[in-house]
């Protein structure tokens, strides 16, 4: 085995090889997903313009945080909404808008992640956002808007340092990633006690 390996090595052309210069391998790799991971460098380099609202709700994206507001309003109104298109009070649009906005930053902020760091990243960031939150949300409260408020006051105050999206982390992707939750059904407004 060693002669052979012995042969190999003494058969090789190395001219073939050439040595690359240490700081043009780190301009590559920092382009990689994985290069946060290996050099715990925070290479988000990629600015963020305010995301885009889709102006019609898609409710292959939003059923389910979108049904858990319309719950939240019916509550708090007395009403049946059935769809967010049903809502008449000011007020109630006024924060379905804000919370679509905050739904839609997360989501850009999971795109702008996407290609710059391992898909895990976004995934801690979402469970290091319900660990923050989720005693807020299990505890006793009037009513589904008050849990709801609750949790969202919560989520601006939740330590997101450990991650490496920390520099592009806008104020309303804390209270889109609380409505990502509630989209995966990992966060209720009304059910507990309300």
């Amino acid at each position: 085995m060693q002669a052979r390996i012995r042969a190999t090595a003494q058969g090789t052309d190395y001219s073939l090889f050439k040595a690359e210069d240490l700081e043009d391998v780190l301009v590559v790799h920092r382009r990689s997903p994985n290069h946060v991971l290996r050099f715990g460098t925070r290479p988000i380099t990629r600015a963020r313009e305010l995301a885009q609202t889709p102006s019609e709700v898609d409710l292959s994206r939003e059923a389910v945080y979108v049904k858990k507001l319309v719950e939240v309003y019916n509550e708090r109104h007395g009403t049946a909404w059935k769809t967010e298109a049903e809502i008449s009070d000011a007020s109630s649009r006024e924060h379905f808008k804000r919370a679509r906005e905050a739904f839609f930053s997360a989501e850009d902020l999971r795109g702008s992640a996407r290609d710059q760091v391992p898909a895990a990243v976004f995934s801690d960031l979402q469970q290091d956002m319900y660990d923050g939150v989720v005693d807020i949300e299990q505890m006793d409260h009037p009513n589904g808007m008050s849990r709801l408020s609750k949790v969202t006051e919560k989520a601006s105050t939740v330590p997101l340092d450990s991650s490496p999206l920390i520099r592009i982390i806008r104020p309303r992707d804390r209270t889109g990633l609380c409505h990502q939750l509630a989209n995966d059904d990992r966060l209720n407004w009304i059910g507990q006690d309300s």
